[in-house]
């Protein structure tokens, strides 16, 4: 057949990947006809999309359900588990929705792993469950997040994942109906049906829920499943098939998978995770391990892959990078855009810090000078270009001052002119492409018209 139209986007900025496939129109015939693979070039084709930069404004205001998988294994340091928990507050606050809009946030642990007397892996708990209040997931992590020196029992992490995903029923007001008032699980509410169900059976109504994914539930099969209150289950159908139809309609589920290694029980979080594909929950796996470990997570991650993993350079990648503008020192000849540049540095001596550089030039107290020849036309980080104007009884410039010209310097060959100035930023890019990646139709807030 044709190719199909290019899926949505799977990022909302930083750069995302859009899939298209062609279905098989007629089997192959024979003893020796096969048909090319779903994954070949023949069937299967993936684009890059939405290569912009994200802003670090971004906010998700769609309705889904995320689960947030968070390792607090032996693998993991006490330091590591700090810039998690702050990482994932900054996450949550970048969701911003209301009501039909507001998306559903949980929690999991998993990292307590030990194999039990009857052979079987300890199951990961629950940090938080389901809830649009974002609020009170945060009192959870202060809470509840709890340091285990266990293995990563990343498949029963999964597993709990997905329980919350598709497990927590939401019993919904119809025709002044109201029973069963809680959200229990699927599970605890069938297996305590008389208890919870005597205000039910005296109403002919159908008792119209959200169910989620649980037993792969149609609208004939709520209705029937009510027929002791509603004999007529066609009518039934009819009366609630809007309403029914929307409420029993899984809403999308992301796992996001913080890891810090590989799980020793690799089989079990693969098949894990292909379970919950089959169930449209997709798995998303943000890992700050390394080398080999890093492979092996990917391998955890929902197709496509590239889409659906992020690799971080350890577990310092949670907290924010600094950033400091870059801006034109010779602005008369042309101005060059101003740049924000990675100020971060972890090296114990400035000549070790990160790779963006620009010029150095220093001003003093009141701008009224600035050198850049007499230091040499250095073009440094910025760590050595503050210790450089510190050394000198001087500072770096600000945005403004280096607009008037005062440190334009030609005897330098203005090979660089792109000059460090005193203003920095935070940017958590961590969060910032997670976010895309988990809520595709993020958007940063629109400026209210003056």
């Amino acid at each position: 057949q044709e190719w199909s139209e290019w899926s949505a986007c799977s990022s909302g900025c930083g750069g995302g990947y859009q899939e298209r496939i062609r279905q098989v129109a007629n089997e192959a015939q024979g003893k020796d006809g096969r048909c090319p693979d779903d994954r070949s070039g023949q069937r299967y084709d993936l684009q890059m999309c939405n290569t912009n930069r994200c802003s670090g404004t971004e906010q998700c205001s769609t309705r889904q359900n995320i689960v947030i998988a968070v390792d607090q294994s032996a693998y993991v340091t006490d330091a590591a588990r700090i810039a998690q928990t702050s990482f994932i507050k900054q996450f949550l606050a970048r969701f911003r929705g209301n009501g039909t809009n507001a998306s559903r946030v949980g929690v999991v642990q998993f990292g307590n792993g030990d194999i039990l007397p009857d052979g079987t892996v300890r199951t990961a708990h629950v940090v938080s469950r389901m809830t649009e209040n974002v609020g009170d997931v945060e009192l959870s992590l202060q809470d509840k997040l709890q340091k285990s020196n266990g293995f990563p029992n990343l498949g029963q992490g999964l597993r709990a994942a997905g329980e919350l995903c598709s497990v927590d029923v939401r019993f919904e007001e119809f025709g002044g109906l109201r029973s069963c008032g809680s959200r229990v699980g699927v599970a605890s509410f069938l297996s305590s049906m008389d208890a919870c169900a005597d205000g039910c059976r005296s109403n002919d109504d159908c008792l119209a829920f959200r169910f989620a994914e649980a037993a792969n539930a149609s609208l004939p099969a709520v209705c029937e499943f009510y027929s002791e209150r509603s004999s007529d289950v066609a009518g039934c159908t009819t009366k609630y098939a809007g309403k029914v139809y929307d409420l029993i309609q899984p809403e999308p589920c992301v796992v996001v998978v913080l890891a810090g290694g590989r799980p020793p029980f690799m089989g079990q979080a693969l098949l894990k995770s292909k379970q919950l594909s089959k169930r449209n929950i997709r798995t998303l796996v943000v890992s700050f391990a390394s080398g080999a470990d890093t492979d092996a997570l990917k391998s955890i991650a929902s197709e496509p892959q590239k889409a659906n993993f992020l690799s971080l350079s350890g577990w310092e990648a949670f907290s924010a990078t600094r950033l400091a503008m870059a801006a034109d020192s010779c602005p008369s000849g042309g101005a060059l855009e101003p740049k924000l540049l990675d100020a971060s540095c972890l090296a114990s001596t400035a000549a070790g810090c990160g790779s963006a550089a620009a010029a150095v030039r220093c001003c003093n107290a009141d701008a009224t000078t600035c050198r850049g020849v007499g230091l040499g036309c250095i073009i440094s980080n910025i760590t050595h270009a503050e210790a450089t104007c510190k050394s000198t009884g001087l500072r770096l410039c600000s945005p403004d001052e280096l607009e008037t010209g005062i440190c334009c310097t030609p005897e330098c060959g203005m090979s660089e002119r792109l000059t460090w100035t005193s203003q920095e930023s935070k940017r958590r890019w961590a969060v910032d492409m997670t976010l895309a990646r988990a809520c595709p139709e993020s958007q940063s807030p629109v400026p209210p018209s003056p």
